[in-house]
């Protein structure tokens, strides 16, 4: 059975976050594993001490675990929920997680807006980045609602087949029109090689026939943000590649652009 990974710290976020989990997947073919990472803090200075505190973390948060799962159980008939409450930092948490189950997605609430991203927590951004797996960001005040079209920022370039067929997976199982937009800030360096990157691009994704767009635009946010709601995209899928335009973006000096997607679940995929 596919396994869907939702964390939570007990926040308004994480259950939102849940929320959407179970809309999106709250039926007999996946479990949905909801993770808590309780990190003890470096303040406990005896082994006494800490232990017995750590313990009463612990038994806290599984009760809290419990509860959570009761609310997903009793707001959405049919959903398969399990828990699992770990003393670990979230990113040892969800390596350990991605080894032991192979999530076919993991989904994390967003404590604030994406124009905030500098102040969140530094595990998250890399969870945005180096996880070997899919990661959904739920912004926390954006509902559930069924997917009917999902936008792929692509640049054509550096395309596995893991990524491929994840794509290709989400818009037959939401039955979703995919969109595949290409940003580019200028003449293409090299037109040619773009052209035959997009080919195959079209080759690849041909089972789903997705829609392709061209934009040229010096400013990538305000496009996608123009484009997304143009289309009424309810999801956008990035591939954060290294030193490429979304790694730059998720970099502090840039996240406040990103305000412009805050209605917007973002799924960033690895290469």
């Amino acid at each position: 059975m596919n396994t869907i990974l939702v964390t939570t710290d007990f926040s308004a976020s994480s259950r939102n976050t849940l929320a959407y989990a179970c809309g999106l997947f709250g039926n007999e073919a996946f479990t949905i594993l909801l993770l808590h990472a309780y990190a003890m803090p470096v303040t406990y200075t005896t082994e006494g001490v800490a232990l017995a505190a750590m313990g009463d973390a612990f038994i806290n948060a599984e009760e809290q675990l419990q509860e959570e799962k009761q609310w997903a159980v009793d707001n959405f008939p049919g959903v398969q929920v399990r828990t699992k409450a770990v003393v670990a930092t979230m990113m040892d948490a969800l390596r350990d997680e991605i080894e032991a189950t192979a999530p076919q997605l993991i989904l994390i609430g967003a404590l604030t807006d994406y124009d905030d991203l500098w102040t969140w927590d530094n595990d998250l951004l890399s969870t945005l980045q180096d996880l070997d797996a899919p990661v959904l960001v739920v912004p926390g005040h954006v509902t559930y609602q069924p997917l009917r079209n999902i936008g792929f920022a692509c640049d054509y370039k550096n395309r596995n087949a893991a990524q491929i067929r994840f794509i290709k997976w989400l818009v037959e199982y939401t039955g979703a029109r995919l969109h595949v937009v290409h940003i580019t800030r200028g003449n293409p360096h090299d037109p040619k090689a773009r052209q035959e990157n997009e080919a195959l691009m079209q080759e690849l994704l041909l089972e789903v026939n997705p829609d392709y767009h061209n934009i040229e635009d010096p400013h990538v946010i305000p496009a996608i943000s123009g484009f997304a709601k143009d289309y009424n995209l309810d999801l956008l899928i990035v591939i954060p590649h290294r030193y490429g335009i979304w790694d730059t973006i998720f970099k502090q000096s840039h996240t406040r652009r990103l305000a412009r997607l805050n209605y917007l679940p973002m799924l960033a995929l690895h290469d």
